[in-house]
């Protein structure tokens, strides 16, 4: 068939439909129907392959074009005679004079270049993100996994590459084993705590018993001894009538006296009468006296056991109490995680649950966290929320100080510098003057800040062979070489020599002299990246990951750590912490051996420590932002879990504390800084602030203490 025919079979074809993609589906489409799904897209694989970006047709012998196709998973034999009859016989390829395979016309190769156009940019675009990942040795995401898998037998990987796309997979496979043993880890938790709470609830109702029967026994003790003293009413009563008639008797005596003297035998009867009466007399009074005795002692057990049995009753009132207690902490934790999936439009309901929320772990004696994890960002969102709605500034957040993310923040006397990818130095504060830009800087990648203890002197430590430093007092700015092709990367200042200690891609520490802005020897001998003052010494960390402690490699240490951070200088009281590749944090204080924290999912970039020692704060690669509580994490270890600042849409490229220990800020990645508070105890306060001002007293807290917490009474609420 001429190549005249060929083209006037496919305007015949292409006149039924809409357009040639219409025309090139349908025929696709036949042949799937009549071959199967595996030819169809074997086809389409061979039309794209044929089809330049130029849109002019493209030869290529058919060892090539099976070359080519051994990888696409339809590919076989069969299918590719099938493909090739049927893409034949719709006219769509044909043979040039040499025999190699070709689209049909320069029209067809045009209209079939702009159908694969937008598959060809994909391919490029996945093919060009797995590059770039894999140079960076940074791992796919689960997200881009899903767009590579599809294409990666068509993407032309190299075999590294490949073997990179099959790390990515292992690594989030990892991640979802690990979410789910979390998960696993929150339900055995859970169900622990449900069984303790119904332990408690039938410890209480068996000391309700034990009290109820121990309440019988004292109401029977009581019937005993009243019975008892009816009976020694009764002898009361007869003792009293024999000292009656004793009495008549003596009497009688003495009216007969005269008559005893002159009859002695009467007078001796009466006498024996007397002496028998006063024996009774005897014998009843010791009787009275040890029934008197019995009923003293029986009304004393009475009163035993009545007090037992109230001991036992307010022994099972505290159980049930404490079971209440355990059950609001619980359910409160529960609720400030939903706090931030509750709608947009229910911000009050938001605000007074956060709360409320705090109130019940607050209060004292229950046992409560106000400062847990849950409740602390339960707040912040709802705080953020209640702002947005009622239009107030956000005060604790400066937008855009940075085109590009920061890499370094310092606290300086009222305020702070800042630095990063975008080859700039800002001068900023919180409500305070506006932001400023230090001129003269060189326009790189500045990697780390550092600045003397009186503020005056700021180094700046970039990409570039140099270090700069900046005079705050005059605005000067000073430039002295540094011996490494990639720069500093990190510097301390020692306040008794006034001199900087600078670690990067120099062979060795150099002590950088800001008065006479010349870098001289250390006397360390390892190349460092990164650097801290510790226990009257110094520790560092080489580019593979080992620590150094006064020039020794500390073999028995864990290995590929990324990052150091050290509190207090020398014997009680210094603190070390240590972070590694896999998100794990080691404490070290006063020569104590401490587990690893483990809360992060990924290499921690940074860590620092509150100028007061309290607080550290550690910074992965992935953003989040963690804060430990060092005195609660050493004395309850078992419990304590450190905030985890993972808030949706917050990624943290940098951290530094205010000098006053109350504030910790986080450069983000999109170029601006926020300010987060270190207590639970201050976002309430500003939330109750915010809600005087939206409703004061009109504002129904019972609403939600009663259809979330499930709770009557009267409800916490901001006083």
């Amino acid at each position: 068939m001429s190549l005249q025919n060929k083209i006037s079979r496919i305007k015949c074809a292409i006149e039924p439909v809409s357009s040639v993609y219409a025309f090139v589906d349908e025929e696709l489409r036949l042949l799937g129907e009549k071959h199967g799904p595996a030819v169809a897209g074997l086809a389409r694989t061979i039309l794209d392959w044929l089809t330049p970006e130029g849109g002019t047709p493209l030869s290529l012998p058919e060892t090539d074009l099976q070359q080519k196709l051994g990888r696409a998973p339809e590919y076989s034999p069969a299918n590719y005679r099938q493909a090739l009859a049927g893409l034949a016989r719709a006219g769509l390829i044909g043979h040039t004079d040499e025999g190699q395979l070709q689209i049909s016309s320069n029209y067809l190769a045009q209209e079939l270049n702009q159908l694969f156009l937008g598959q060809r940019t994909l391919r490029r675009e996945m093919a060009a993100l797995v590059r770039d990942k894999c140079q960076r040795k940074d791992l796919l995401s689960e997200k881009e996994l899903n767009n590579v898998l599809p294409l990666a037998d068509v993407l032309a990987l190299t075999s590294q590459e490949r073997a990179f796309v099959r790390r990515s997979q292992r690594a989030v496979k990892r991640r979802k084993r690990l979410r789910g043993g979390a998960l696993l880890a929150l339900i055995l938790l859970l169900s622990t705590l449900v069984a303790l709470i119904y332990r408690n609830y039938q410890e209480a109702e068996k000391a309700r018993k034990v009290a109820v029967q121990a309440s019988q026994e004292a109401k029977a003790s009581e019937a005993l001894a009243t019975q008892r003293a009816i009976e020694l009413g009764k002898q009361r009563d007869t003792v009293r009538s024999l000292n009656r008639e004793l009495e008549l008797a003596r009497d009688k005596a003495l009216a007969s006296a005269d008559e005893a003297r002159q009859s002695a035998i009467e007078a001796t009867a009466a006498r024996g009468d007397a002496e028998s009466l006063a024996n009774r007399l005897a014998i009843a009074n010791v009787d009275l006296t040890e029934q008197t005795e019995r009923a003293l002692l029986a009304e004393q057990q009475a009163r035993d056991s009545a007090e037992l049995a109230r001991d036992k009753a307010l022994e099972a009132d505290t159980a049930r109490q404490r079971a209440e207690a355990l059950s609001l902490i619980i359910k409160s934790r529960n609720i400030a995680l939903r706090v931030p999936q509750l709608p947009d439009e229910q911000v009050l309901a938001k605000a007074m649950l956060a709360y409320q929320a705090y109130e019940v772990n607050a209060k004292p004696g229950l046992g409560g966290d106000p400062d847990n994890g849950d409740i602390y960002k339960a707040l912040y969102h709802a705080l953020q929320s209640l702002r947005q709605q009622m239009g107030v500034e956000d005060t604790d957040q400066l937008k855009n100080v940075h085109k590009e993310y920061p890499m370094s923040i310092v606290a300086a006397g009222n305020g702070y510098y800042s630095a990063g990818a975008d080859g700039v130095v800002m001068h900023w504060a919180f409500g305070g003057a506006s932001t400023g830009r230090i001129k003269g800087i060189h326009p790189d990648v500045h990697n780390h800040l550092a600045i003397s203890d009186d503020g005056r002197w700021l180094l700046i430590c970039s990409r570039l062979p140099f270090v700069q430093l900046y005079d705050t007092s005059s605005g000067k700015l000073y430039q002295a070489p540094y011996p490494g092709n990639w720069g500093a990367t990190d510097a301390i200042y020692e306040p008794e020599s006034g001199k900087f200690l600078v670690a990067g891609y120099a062979d060795s520490p150099l002590w950088f002299d800001p008065e006479s802005r010349t870098l001289e020897p250390s006397g360390f001998q390892q190349p460092l990246k990164a650097i801290a003052r510790y226990d009257g010494g110094y520790l560092g960390l080489t580019r593979d990951g080992q620590a150094v402690q006064d020039g020794q490699v500390q073999q028995d240490w864990p290995n590929i750590l990324t990052a150091v951070a050290a509190a207090g200088t020398e014997g009680a009281g210094a603190q070390l912490a240590l972070g590694d590749q896999y998100g794990d944090i080691y404490i070290e204080m006063d020569n104590a051996d401490i587990p690893p924290v483990q809360i992060h999912q990924s290499a921690i970039e940074a860590m620092q420590y509150s100028p007061d020692g309290r607080y550290l704060a550690s910074l992965s690669r992935d953003g989040k932002v963690s804060i430990i509580d060092i005195g609660r994490y050493l004395t309850e270890r078992a419990t304590y879990q450190p905030v985890l600042l993972d808030m949706k849409g917050l990624s943290a490229s940098a951290i530094a504390f205010s000098k006053d220990s109350w504030e910790l800020l986080l450069g983000s990645k999109g170029g601006d800084i926020v300010r987060f508070y270190l207590g639970s105890e201050i976002y309430a306060q500003k939330l109750c602030r915010l809600l005087e001002e939206r409703g004061g007293g009109a504002l129904d807290w019972a609403g939600p203490w009663e259809e979330y917490f499930q709770e009557s009474g009267t409800p916490p609420s901001c006083k």
